[in-house]
């Protein structure tokens, strides 16, 4: 168990910045902040039927890959040592720097790419540096399963006014930015404030679930609580990004963010099988940042969400506002990014597509994200009848899990265009994370409007 030290404690108090004060929390095993890189980009699925379209040999002509041609490509990945990490069939549009694999330098494959003959074959070394980058320990950390800190502690009235600029109350409730619960002023004893860290919920989120509060005595213990199955080497996703648990014992969880590749040049052997010029529109590809004015009339915005996290169901409506003041010179596209310690959001994700079979995806869209605290089988079952539909077919559907691997489909794109959390909004080439006002977003679509 950790115990945090009471200098930990007023150092927190006393106004250190809200980084120093999210890596006391994070050494403690509740939250950690970092930029992460997403497991697993290689192999686009945006087409269907692909495996069978890559199994043709044909002879192909000279024609070669330009500016918004879409290129079917098969390849190999290997490091230098021999060892095969990672093959198959991706197609993508070329020259918009299309997040392929997801590799930091976002421009390097296709560049490579842009040139090649169909039919043509070429061995691609990525360097670690334009690959995943250096293994960072830094993107390491590790959460005690049980921590243990002192409920009380005392700090000047100075130090607290000098850092809120106002006089202390008792009872008052202060704010740390990034501490994720309020602390309060228990006492005021002449130059000396009480402060009573104690979190008022019985529950606080956890980088893997959730830490259940009980208060004894002088202390605050938060024990974690999680749904995830917990193994070492597992692959987990969290609100953070995917991670690999590298360590795991009776008293804490280490968890490592870093891409299995980081570190590693990787040698990619490709080989071009056909190559559709942007204007034959003869595919059923699509990238989804591509900004070729020919194929998106208007302002695309993709948006990957969840109908269980909070955050989402803040963009909601923001969402809503922006399609009632652009109306048709905007199209948004509801993509799904369910994340698995929700344990209600991946079957929510098949109800919503289940609805769109019946035209009915943004009116079930809104239900979902007005009853987020009931997103059971059976209440989705009853919303679908609160909005009339045909319950006999929508029920088939959601049972039978046929829309599993569309909503899966979404979470390989997601990753692929490097999406770690919910809500994630592309507009055009402009990422935007998080629940954003209106105001943000607007600033953006009148730019991209111009």
């Amino acid at each position: 168990m950790l115990k945090l030290s009471r200098e930990s404690i007023i150092g927190k108090l006393k106004g250190k910045s809200a980084k120093t004060i999210y890596g006391l929390i994070a050494a403690a095993g509740i939250f950690a902040i970092a930029f992460l890189i997403l497991f697993y980009g290689g192999g686009i699925y945006l087409i269907t039927g692909i495996d069978e379209y890559y199994a043709k040999d044909e002879i192909p002509g000279k024609v070669m890959v330009e500016k918004g041609d879409t290129v079917y490509v098969n390849y190999t990945g290997k490091l230098e040592n021999g060892t095969v990490f990672d093959s198959g069939n991706l197609s993508f549009v070329a020259g918009f720097g299309q997040e392929i694999f997801g590799f930091f330098d976002r421009t390097v494959f296709d560049e490579e790419i842009t040139g090649m003959e169909k039919g043509e074959e070429k061995t691609i070394t990525i360097p670690r540096e334009k690959a995943f980058g250096d293994f960072d320990p830094g993107r390491v950390i590790t959460i005690e399963k049980i921590i243990i800190l002192h409920r009380f502690e005392n700090i000047s009235a100075e130090q607290y006014k000098k850092g809120t600029g106002k006089e202390p109350v008792p009872g008052e409730t202060l704010i740390i930015p990034d501490l994720p619960w309020p602390v309060r002023i228990a006492a005021v004893m002449n130059d000396t404030l009480l402060m009573d860290i104690a979190p008022g919920a019985g529950k606080i989120p956890d980088i893997i679930g959730e830490r259940i509060v009980t208060l004894k005595d002088n202390e605050v213990i938060l024990s974690l609580k999680t749904d995830i199955e917990l193994a070492k080497g597992k692959i987990i996703r969290t609100e953070q990004g995917n991670a690999k648990i590298s360590e795991i014992n009776e008293t804490a969880i280490t968890l490592d963010f870093n891409h299995p590749l980081a570190g590693k040049t990787l040698i990619l052997a490709v080989k071009v099988y056909d190559i559709v010029k942007k204007n034959e529109g003869k595919t059923e590809v699509k990238s989804l940042l591509a900004s070729d004015s020919e194929k998106i009339p208007g302002l695309t915005i993709v948006v990957y969400s969840e109908f269980q996290c909070p955050y989402s169901g803040k963009a909601a409506p923001v969402l809503n506002s922006i399609k009632e003041t652009y109306g048709d010179k905007i199209e948004i596209i509801f993509k799904h990014f369910p994340l698995t310690f929700h344990r209600d959001a991946q079957k929510a994700a098949e109800a919503s597509e289940c609805a769109r079979d019946q035209e009915k995806f943004w009116e079930y869209h809104d239900k979902l994200f007005s009853n987020q605290d009931a997103l059971s089988v059976d209440n989705l079952k009853q919303y679908a009848l609160d909005l009339e539909l045909d319950t006999e077919k929508f029920d088939k559907c959601l049972i039978s899990g046929e829309k599993e691997s569309k909503v899966k489909n979404d979470i390989w794109e997601g990753q692929n265009e490097g999406v770690s959390g919910t809500p994630t909004f592309f507009i055009e080439d402009y990422k935007l994370v998080g629940a954003q006002p209106y105001d943000v977003f607007e600033q953006i679509i009148d730019e991209k409007l111009k």
